[in-house]
């Protein structure tokens, strides 16, 4: 079924004023022509061209090329086509803007590949090798301006443009994805990222066109309404995805309407010396631009503090849900927190070391999907055991468990320490604590620091389990989670 046809069946779609082209994206409008970046139509007939660059590479790639270096490898044939494709595609882009025309580009990340130039063979008869000559390519090379973009996806915007930009970016926010921002100064920034400096959209003037800077499309956006393609592409898969979402938007209608708003002069660059030209009302309103942008920079400097200190706090649930390294440090932190000196074990040991002025201890610490073991505390009695054969002192076992990790806590109701195993730790003097209790602690210490020495006492006088912080509920509270229902009262009230 050809563009038009589809179109008549979509219902009536109203006939665009420009002649546009899109490159990458499919835009379900019957006037928007498909152009391959590979095939030879000419964009210079053009008023419009609308390019996703970032879908540009999957032309040129298939199954039967390699990797280099975690790189993607194009191999002789597919190498030489995109050299072609990026020679004649970048002059004639040159062409397009130096007459005046429009390009709406959809911000890519900067993506490298790895490009055959050419080869040699090494060794004689049977011993002979191919050696393929491999030079990295740069998807941004592509672009037929200076461009520097910075890789970051994120769907969190703030709009920072007034009409006419302002009017289409409200009714389609959401049928964007950022896959990078703009580094460095490039054109009017339009939309940022929530709370940052960084430009996910502009709008600049380069020759004689207009150049709009989107972030590139969300596909997620479109429900699959299509039997899939066996054998599709990358490319095709997503543009077949926009193109549906956009049956049910009329997002390239509005797309086209801002196209037509800027390419009327909305958008200028005026010479440098009219900004030593005042308009009645333009000093006041410049005061008020620079105290909200200090306003807002403050802002945006508590708010990245906050986040900064929340992401700090939130890793700490690692304590009741994770293992390895993380819980490790988090447990070394929580021992810091109760005035200990952290050193680590004998090299390839588990174990840390925790002096307390004149007291110290020996900790194993451990993450586990069950229950602990009497084997766990056979590992820190020998750990105690090595350390008194090589100080002489009698340290404090100390066995650190974070019990049940993959359980809800609400739903752990099962002994972190079961009763087999207590005889043995008892008797040996074990003190065993689970991370979650150790994380009380913690908290119990930040909020009351006088409280400090009576913990640590508790801990070194402890033989068996821990008695304190055993019920978390003490120290954690659980998140308020609103239904659907309290979501839009809230939203409404």
């Amino acid at each position: 079924m050809t563009n038009r046809a589809a179109g008549k069946q979509q219902g009536a779609i109203r006939p665009l004023k420009l002649r546009v082209g899109s490159m990458g994206y499919v835009l379900a409008h019957p006037d928007v022509e498909r152009i391959s970046y590979a095939g030879t139509k000419t964009i210079l007939d053009l008023d419009v061209l609308v390019w996703a660059p970032g879908l540009l590479l999957s032309e040129f790639m298939t199954y039967s090329d390699g990797t280099f270096q975690g790189l993607s490898s194009l191999n002789d044939d597919h190498s030489h086509n995109l050299e072609r494709a990026v020679t004649r595609r970048r002059h004639e882009m040159r062409q397009f803007l130096e007459m005046g025309r429009t390009m709406v580009f959809f911000v890519p990340a900067p993506r490298e590949v790895y490009v055959t130039t050419g080869h040699s063979y090494e060794g004689t008869g049977r011993n002979s090798r191919r050696i393929n000559h491999l030079t990295p390519f740069k998807l941004l090379s592509v672009i037929p301006f200076d461009l520097r973009t910075v890789a970051a996806t994120t769907t969190a915007f703030d709009l920072v443009a007034g009409p006419p930009f302002a009017k289409f970016w409200k009714a389609h926010a959401t049928a964007f994805s950022a896959a990078a921002y703009l580094d460095g100064s490039w054109g009017t920034p339009t939309v940022r990222i929530r709370n940052t400096d960084k430009v996910v959209a502009a709008v600049a003037n380069i020759d004689k066109s207009v150049v709009l800077a989107l972030p590139e499309l969300f596909q997620g956006v479109a429900d699959d309404e299509d039997e899939d393609q066996e054998g599709e592409t990358e490319t095709a898969t997503a543009s077949r995805a926009i193109a549906q979402a956009q049956r049910k938007n009329p997002f390239f209608i509005d797309l086209f309407e801002l196209i037509d708003s800027l390419r009327g002069g909305s958008v200028s660059d005026l010479p440098t010396w009219t900004e030593l030209v005042r308009l009645p009302g333009e000093d006041g309103l410049l005061d008020k631009v620079n105290v909200g942008r200090r306003k807002l920079s403050a802002a945006a400097e508590r708010v990245a503090a906050d986040e900064h200190g929340l992401a700090v706090l939130r890793n700490r649930k690692a304590m009741f849900a994770g293992q390895g390294p993380v819980l490790e440090t988090l447990v070394e932190q929580a021992f810091v927190a109760l005035g200990g000196t952290v050193t680590s074990g004998a090299p390839g040991r588990t174990d840390r070391i925790v002096n307390f002025k004149a007291r110290v201890a020996v900790v194993e610490i451990k993450g586990k999907a069950k229950s602990a073991a009497e084997e766990d505390s056979a590992q820190l009695e020998k750990w105690v055991s090595e350390y008194l054969i090589s100080t002489g002192v009698q340290a404090k076992p100390i066995l650190v468990i974070n019990a049940w990790r993959d359980v809800h806590l609400d739903e752990r109701n099962k002994d972190p320490f079961p009763d087999q195993m207590l005889p043995y730790a008892t008797a040996r003097n074990h003190c065993l604590v689970t991370a979650l209790q150790l994380l009380g602690a913690w908290l119990r210490t930040e909020q009351d620091p006088t409280t400090v020495d009576e913990i640590v006492a508790t801990l070194f006088e402890t033989k068996g389990a821990f008695s304190l912080f055993q019920d978390w509920r003490e120290f954690i509270s659980q998140a308020t989670v609103l239904t659907l229902e309290d979501r839009v009262l809230e939203e409404g009230a």
